[in-house]
């Protein structure tokens, strides 16, 4: 009975996604079409705005004069447009939109930055959503019993979304709630502890969708270290399994398909040794994703990740301060990345390094190289790409 319903389910969400999944792969044999549909909305929305009339938007420019007269800008250019529209009566001071939510990022950086969203910018996450998950299961993934843990953010947070479902569109929710793997949080316990547990707690394990690959391998080592603490909670077969040393996690997890984690950049070295502990799971890099916006997705027909051309609007900046349209990239050149998306970010500089590998249907396929900024430690700058491949090396010695 639980297979045919996860079968429908299933089935029900292929037909949800349909129309979603086959309007982007249109829109990728026209790029430049798809973008300036985008472009054509955001002006028209920002010409709404005190802040787009600060610009002297009128909501007929061509991309031209949008680019003379807004700005690129980081957050802390925002940040006031940002506040006053949260403490002010007045609702279209950065976006026309009320904002429903404000997402605190993670801070990588250094600050944590408080990022407005918009019903017209969660869509752009739920059609990421579709999108993604669509093509995992057209591609071939076949579930059996459809346990998922699905996971955005690492920590339980005091502000942010409720859960990690608040990304998903009621439909989407109704339709993997049943198969979610939650912790239950309870106050004053660990949350590492509790999540551990959940995922001990599951043999049916089938899918883990999670950002970092290292928190899933922090994960792995807390149950490692603290195996003793679980084992009077499972069965007798999965106790004996967790005394194991060194632990075969494929026989915690006997299901598990399909995981879902970073592994450009940084993450590569991390994502390497998940491959080297799961060898018969289908490990799938995650296309480009901040909390300001999801901006790539990974297509397996394409073989790498492909923006999101008809919900974000992309620029990219050449070291020289030339700034290209995705129609204009060259492959194997390298690019920072600038987007524009409907939650009140426009010509926003997301810090963010990419470069072209290929072409897919006419359009662009991205992959991150890492942030923009380097680190300054004790007078010493070190650039991303110098900490990746000593991230690498540690790792794999």
């Amino acid at each position: 009975m639980r297979q045919w319903c996860l079968f429908l389910a299933m089935q029900s969400f292929k037909m949800l996604a349909h129309r979603t999944y086959v309007r982007y792969f249109s829109d990728l044999q026209n790029p430049l079409q798809a973008q300036e549909r985008c472009l054509t909305g955001l002006i028209q929305d920002l010409s709404k705005t005190q802040y787009g009339q600060t610009c002297h938007l009128k909501g007929n420019e061509t991309y031209e004069s949008f680019r003379h007269h807004v700005p690129i800008v980081n957050f802390e250019t925002l940040s006031p447009y940002i506040t006053a529209q949260l403490s002010s009566s007045e609702k279209s001071i950065l976006t026309p939109y009320p904002i429903q939510h404000i997402e605190p990022t993670s801070g990588s950086t250094g600050q944590v930055k408080q990022i407005p969203y918009t019903v017209p910018l969660l869509s752009c996450f739920r059609t990421l959503f579709f999108i993604w998950a669509y093509d995992v299961l057209n591609t071939g993934l076949s579930l059996k019993h459809g346990k998922i843990f699905f996971s955005v953010s690492q920590t339980k947070q005091t502000s942010g979304f409720k859960d990690d479902t608040a990304y998903l569109s009621l439909r989407q929710r109704l339709l993997l709630n049943p198969w979610l793997i939650f912790p239950t949080w309870e106050k004053g316990v660990d949350e590492m502890h509790v999540t551990a547990l959940a995922l001990l707690a599951e043999p049916q394990l089938e899918i883990i969708s999670i950002w970092s690959p290292n928190y899933l391998l922090t994960l792995l080592s807390y149950i490692e270290k603290n195996r003793f603490d679980f084992i009077p909670y499972l069965s007798s077969k999965r106790a004996l399994y967790l005394s194991e040393t060194p632990i075969d996690w494929t026989k915690l997890w006997p299901n598990l398909k399909f995981i879902s984690a970073w592994d450009s950049a940084l993450a590569k070295p991390f994502s390497l040794r998940l491959r080297q502990l799961f060898p018969k799971v289908w490990l799938q890099g995650k296309g480009l994703v901040a909390t300001e916006a999801p901006m790539t997705v990974p297509i397996e027909q394409a073989k790498g990740c492909l923006p999101l051309l008809s919900v974000i609007f992309f620029e990219f900046e050449l070291n020289n301060g030339e700034i290209k349209r995705l129609h204009e990239l060259e492959q194997g050149e390298e690019y920072q990345l600038i987007i524009s998306q409907p939650g009140g970010l426009t010509r926003y500089r997301i810090g963010d390094r990419v470069t072209v590998t290929h072409y897919f249907k006419n359009t662009p396929c991205l992959q991150f190289l890492g942030r923009v900024k380097t680190c300054d430690m004790v007078g010493e700058k070190l650039s991303e790409d110098w900490v990746q491949a000593a991230l690498g090396s540690w790792i794999t010695n």
